[in-house]
């Protein structure tokens, strides 16, 4: 020990180590490192002259857009008349109030998820105040490049030519006006504040509400192009039919997210966040065939008590499979599960021979199929010890019943049942095992029961709008449906797919890579036509499906196909001690492909399957090829043909400009959520 001060070493005063330096910064540090960067002044050279090449390049295509588009010459009023027609085509304006209702629904759903599933989140005032100083610069040079053609010009540069300011619209000095604002207000922030910004955020729900109540106060406040007569436009506010709706729309999704708030801090958030699963799966074909159809219903003939009713069928095959998947969920005698299996067999095997003489339309296969089925049955009911295993085979055995029952003439209701029968009862052994997941699969199976009914006694109905076209769907609203149903009936078809291919069974592995290859080697507008036309001779007789159901069917073949390629490389990632994980725990290989294998692959290829996703939303643009009034359509053909009570013919170039720029947002804006969720589950990180 000494009693010399710290610091003091032998009677000299050591130096104490102090701060690192900042590193140098500002602008003509950042042009150096980022645009000059080189080890020679050569590398230097080459650097700076690409620097200057691609600067020009961009420029001189931001000029060519912002010219078009303010070019005096470009009726925009084309855009602004027929915004109706695009978003919903033929749907009665009476009747817009259904279109509102929807887009509320989802709005109040996604409200409450967000609260939920704790989904805030928080963006640095650093990234918000760039991007803010950016876009600022975005629109400075949007109005500084504009490049009018009959405006004098200050700087009358082939490649680089700028406007004189007195030339310059109301319009566009605004908007330079708010350029400039964003750019200064960021600078100064970030200037004053420096890497502290960094330090500082605010919630990202918040910036969703600013956004939301900037667009409802710039619906209210803007003026855009009408038509006046039949070739000249004026400007005029956005009509109240959209500004009162969207504005109450913002009202109601604030309040939906309050309401969660207080409802997270009553209820379980685990039960809340299972009865939001629940409403999202029946939202939308309430959306769709309840809300947006305005179906006629004949409660009557619905709520009588039959066999062939619909309210019957429900009750029928509720109680029955109910009871058959409650003992599958939790098999808990040996003795009962063969006695059984042994009675079902029998059963196969004296029904299997003579279905056929009762039958003539049913294909021969189908009697030697249900015999085969019996006896393996019970073979396997009297060789097998274990009556977990026993459910197994029972349930297999019952979904291959109820396959073959596809093919035996009976009302198409019933034979969806069955099919739907068949894939809970596979499932029920393998995700049961305590009375509570045993209690779950039958209420699953429940819900899914009055889903399917549901569902065919409303597409069955007619419908009470009055419309001029084909059907009730068009526009945007026809593209979002075909997205969403595509994706939706592809990802669990693509993942069995996926599942088959990597299989260790030769006939399931060989089918999968059959299908697979077969799908991915025809174009998609051949499917669609396949759809459109031929789908319908596949079927049973008697069965037919509206044309938008079947090419539902058809984008979601070919969509499976690559979303089964897209989790099959996530499967081939996984290493195989997982799979030795999952079997040390005593999981059913079932199980531990769908608790531990699944989750891990999806993560794995999570960017393919939102490039997949993307693409299916762009690719429901080539309906307009069978037909069907899409937006793509409607932007090429519809609108560039009126005549009456507004010439708009010649402005094709335009409205596909803005279809361009409408794709554009959609999937960029998908995208950029998708990345924000990528780096929540720490992809890409090392």
């Amino acid at each position: 020990m000494t009693d010399q001060p710290q610091g003091i070493v032998h009677g000299v005063i050591e130096e104490l180590e102090k701060a690192p330096d900042p590193p140098p910064s500002g602008p003509w540090i950042w042009v150096q490192e980022n645009l000059l960067g080189g080890d020679t002044r050569l590398t230097k050279f080459f650097n700076g002259l690409l620097t200057v090449v691609f600067a020009l390049i961009a420029v001189n295509i931001l000029q060519f857009l912002t010219s078009y588009i303010f070019n005096p010459e470009r009726r925009w009023s084309a855009v602004t008349f027929n915004m109706k027609l695009m978003m919903v085509q033929a749907f009665p304006q009476a009747d817009l109030f259904r279109i509102w209702l929807s887009i509320g629904i989802f709005f109040v759903l996604v409200a409450l998820s967000l609260v939920a599933w704790g989904l805030r989140g928080q963006m640095s005032l650093w990234t918000l105040s760039r991007g803010l100083r950016n876009a600022g610069v975005f629109l400075m040079l949007m109005t500084v490049m504009h490049g009018a053609f009959e405006a004098s010009k200050i700087l009358p540069i082939p490649l680089f030519s700028i406007d004189s300011p007195a030339d310059w619209s109301g319009t566009r000095l605004l908007i330079f006006v708010i350029g400039l604002a964003m750019f200064a207000g960021a600078f100064m922030y970030l200037r004053r504040e420096g890497i502290a910004a960094k330090d500082k955020s605010i919630p990202f729900l918040s910036l969703i509400a600013v956004g939301m109540g900037l667009v409802t106060l710039v619906i209210w406040t803007i003026d855009l192009p009408i038509p006046d007569g039949q070739f000249d436009e004026t400007l005029g506010p956005i009509a109240t039919s959209t500004t009162g709706p969207w504005t109450i729309l913002f009202a109601v999704a604030i309040a939906a997210y309050f309401f969660g708030r207080w409802l997270i801090g009553i209820v379980e958030p685990a039960r809340l966040r299972r009865w939001l699963v629940i409403l999202w799966l029946f939202s939308y074909p309430v959306i769709i065939m309840v809300i947006q159809r305005k179906p006629i219903l004949e409660w009557g003939d619905i709520l009588a008590i039959s066999k062939d009713s619909p309210l019957g069928l429900f009750l029928l095959f509720s109680v029955i499979g109910g009871a058959v998947i409650w003992w599958l969920a939790l098999p808990d005698s040996l003795p009962v599960g063969r006695g059984i299996a042994v009675a079902i067999g029998a059963l196969l095997i004296l029904a299997g021979w003579p279905l056929e003489f009762f039958f003539d339309e049913m294909p021969a296969l189908v009697g030697p199929i249900a015999t085969l089925a019996g006896v393996a049955l019970i073979a396997g009911g009297l060789m097998i010890h274990d009556r977990v295993e026993i459910a197994r085979i029972i349930g297999s055995v019952l979904a291959i019943v109820a396959l073959l029952v596809w093919f035996v003439p009976m009302p198409f209701l019933v034979r969806g049942l069955f099919i739907t029968f068949a894939f809970v009862a596979v499932a029920a052994p393998s995700f049961g095992g305590t009375a509570q997941t045993r209690n779950n699969m039958v209420a699953v199976w429940v819900a899914i029961v009055f889903l399917v009914v549901a569902t065919f006694v409303l597409g069955e109905a007619e419908t009470a709008l009055e419309f001029q076209s084909t059907t009730f769907l068009g526009g945007f609203n026809l593209s979002i449906l075909l997205a969403i149903s595509g994706v939706a009936l592809s990802f669990p078809l693509g993942v069995v797919l996926a599942l088959a291919r990597t299989s260790s069974m030769p006939i399931f592995r060989l089918l999968a890579t059959a299908y697979i290859e077969i799908v991915r080697s025809v174009p998609l507008i051949t499917w669609l036509f396949f759809g459109s036309v031929m789908i319908s001779l596949f079927l049973p007789g008697g069965i037919s499906f509206d044309e938008i159901v079947r090419v539902v069917a058809a984008v979601s073949i070919f969509n499976a196909a690559y979303v089964a390629e897209n989790i099959r490389g996530g499967l081939q990632s996984i290493n195989k001690g997982q799979y030795e994980a999952g079997s040390a725990m005593g999981l059913s290989t079932v199980q531990s492909t769908a608790l531990i294998i699944m989750p891990q692959a999806i993560r794995a290829v999570l960017p393919a399957l939102v490039g997949s996703v993307i693409v299916s939303f762009k690719d429901t643009s080539l309906v307009a090829i069978i037909g069907l009034a899409d937006v793509l359509l409607i932007a090429k053909s519809f609108v560039p043909g009126q005549t009456n009570p507004h010439n708009f013919l010649g402005t094709q170039p335009q409205m596909l400009f803005f279809i361009a720029i409408f794709y554009w947002m959609f999937t960029f804006t998908f995208s950029r959520m998708a990345l924000r969720y990528e780096k929540s589950l720490g992809l890409g990180e090392r």
